[in-house]
């Protein structure tokens, strides 16, 4: 035991190690790598996931891919293969996010679809609901705009579950941003507004309240209220040093400035404000802004006469855009070069403008046709592995059970032979003998009943359960009577037939079935009572499987009495569906081992079906 608790504390010690970011990466792999091969050897199947989990993060920040390629498959394959579901969720989550840094979106969107339903699986809203905000981010960008607003929703309803306010701002942000691009501008301004109010109640995160007021002032820019927008550019003044701090922010916040002034007709500033966020996005290598800087440039220099210029900067514009395959910033260059002086009549511009124009639509309706595929795929894949997994489950728990009923059944068949042997069994002390015997049977048949109680969770079994559990019920039934007699080998038939009736009825609770005895006292012997008790519990049996309806109401009826010839005739009939036990004779194992058994009696068996209902005749001699 202290050896186990040495090793488990060694192997963890070992991947704690593997986090100390003070070593260097190759120390750090060779801990988790000693921590996986010593988890391997004991075959300890939790910290052989943890460690293959810690490779992948590991991975994660290195430049050259191949470490992690080769790593997240292992510890995707190995935790599914034991059903590690955090492992699983976790190793999803970090894929996706190397795929989305290495630009490989489709992948990125999958894995954090994937990452999402394991996730909600184990009941973690804050990471179920950042998959899918991450989700609604990249189709965002991609301009799946009205599928982003879906999912971000979606991210919402786990997200609004937890306490964190930078993910649900985010969430109200994204809205925001698709809403205003759904030109759906006054439901943009209420999204940008609560993501706003959020996040200025994270005091160490204050650029990205700066960021919310700049996409607030965008959308008032767009929806042409341009007083609400200078009355937000006001607000960002007590934030010009840390503005400083976050030059890209900066560049975004004094371009949208001037190109708001140049809408609303007022130059002032504008050249100079716009062509230091030119600057600045050039140092900083920021494509996307140096895009939009360019074609700002080229409005306001047609704004202001300059055609010469403001075509310049447009075919600039362009070219930039065509080479990073902007289509959208393409396709705003050409409406200005379409429209400048200087390309007017310019028939190859017009041709690309239409061009270009058809493109992007083909593209962004595939872009969403593309994620609502990868998440059809997904869903089919998990739906078929649940599927497998299940019919695996069923089969296992069906050779269980099938093992567990034929143990039963032999224990039952066993103890039978035993109390058959020590009723033909003759000695002085035979009542003693017999009387502790029967109550060492009846709490061996009791432990069976558990046994058959715990079966009733397989439906797939559950007729064949019921019929173990009534037979093994006539059988306690019977013991329990004895215990309670003062003469141990013969029994009352009377109570016995009706404590059996009513407990098979409720066997079947689905069925309403009342029942109706006349009775007369009547003593026999254990072994033919055992006999009887077997006989009724297979026709009652056989009446709820073929004759009884749980739509309507049944009824059993017994009669039991004695003839002026000493013949005790007893009386079973049972109403319901017709079913003919004449057609089974011979070729049913039900009605095989009634007449076998009324042969050991000895007695005489009859079946029959009239009036609507099947009847039981059972004939034999008082003892």
């Amino acid at each position: 035991m202290n050896k186990d608790i040495t090793l488990l504390s060694k192997i963890d010690s070992l991947i704690n190690q593997s986090n100390n970011r003070s070593l260097n990466d190759s120390v750090r792999f060779s801990h988790t790598i000693k921590a996986k091969k010593l988890a391997e050897k004991h075959h300890i199947d939790s910290l052989v996931a943890k460690s293959l989990f810690q490779l992948v993060k590991l991975s994660y920040p290195l430049k050259p891919k191949d470490s992690f390629l080769h790593y997240y498959p292992l510890s995707l394959n190995f935790s599914k293969l034991i059903k590690d579901t955090l492992h699983i969720a976790q190793t999803h989550s970090f894929t996706a996010y190397f795929y989305q840094k290495h630009q490989i979106i489709d992948s990125a969107y999958h894995h954090y679809y994937q990452g999402s339903k394991y996730f909600k699986f184990l009941k973690n809203n804050y990471q179920t609901g950042k998959m899918l905000l991450n989700m609604a981010i990249i189709q965002k960008n991609k301009r799946d705009y009205k599928g982003s607003e879906e999912v971000t929703r979606q991210a919402l309803e786990y997200l609004s579950k937890t306490n964190n306010k930078l993910y649900i701002g985010s969430a109200y942000n994204n809205l925001g941003i698709t809403n205003n691009e759904l030109k759906k501008l006054s439901v943009s301004i209420k999204y940008h507004k609560k993501a706003l109010a959020l996040l200025k109640t994270l005091k160490d995160k204050p650029i990205l309240t700066v960021e919310s007021i700049n996409n607030i002032i965008v959308a008032y820019k767009n929806n042409g209220d341009f007083d609400n927008a200078f009355t937000y550019f006001d607000s960002i003044q007590p934030y010009k040093k840390l503005l400083e701090e976050h030059p890209i922010v900066k560049a975004r916040v004094l371009d949208n400035m001037s190109h708001t002034r140049l809408l609303s007709g007022n130059t002032e500033n504008v050249l100079k404000d716009m062509e230091e966020a030119l600057s600045i996005r050039k140092r900083k290598n920021h494509l996307t802004g140096i895009m939009i800087s360019l074609l700002h440039l080229s409005e306001y220099y047609h704004f202001i006469n300059n055609p010469e210029k403001s075509f310049q900067y447009a075919l600039e514009a362009k070219k930039l855009s065509g080479d990073y395959q902007n289509q959208r910033d393409v396709l705003n260059a050409l409406r200005i070069l379409t429209l400048n002086k200087f390309g007017k009549g310019n028939v190859s511009f017009i041709e690309e403008f239409y061009s270009t124009l058809d493109q992007v639509e083909k593209v962004e309706n595939s872009v969403t046709d593309e994620f609502a595929r990868i998440r059809l795929e997904v869903d089919e894949n998990l739906k078929e592995k649940t599927k497998a997994q299940k019919k695996v489950q069923e089969q296992e728990q069906e050779i269980k059970n099938n093992r567990i009923i034929i143990t039963l059944i032999s224990g039952i068949t066993i103890l039978i032979l035993i109390v058959l042997y020590l009723i033909w069994q003759s000695s002085k002390y035979r009542r003693e003998l017999y009387k502790e015997f029967s109550h060492r049977t009846k709490q061996n048949l009791t432990s069976i009943k558990r046994g058959i109680s715990k079966l009733k969770t397989n439906d797939k079994s559950n007729s064949h359960v019921k019929e173990l559990e009534a037979s093994t019920e006539s059988q306690l039934i019977l013991h329990s009577l004895l215990e309670q007699s003062n003469y141990h080998t013969h029994v009352d038939l009377n109570d016995y037939c009706s404590i059996l009736i009513n407990t098979l009825i409720f066997i079947y609770p689905d069925y309403k079935v009342s029942s109706h005895f006349e009775l007369t006292p009547i003593k026999i012997t254990s072994k033919k009572a055992s006999l009887i008790g077997k006989i009724i519990s297979e026709f009652i049996t056989n009446a709820f499987k073929h004759g009884f309806s749980v739509r309507k109401e049944n009824n059993i009826d017994i009669v039991l009495n004695v003839s002026d010839k000493k013949v005790i005739n007893i009386y079973v009939s049972t109403n319901g569906k017709r079913w003919d036990p004449k057609s089974a004779m011979g070729k049913g194992d039900g009605m095989i081992l009634m007449y076998s058994l009324s042969k050991k009696i000895p007695a005489e068996l009859y079946i029959i079906n009239e009036d609507n209902k099947t009847k039981l005749n059972l004939k034999l001699k008082i003892d």
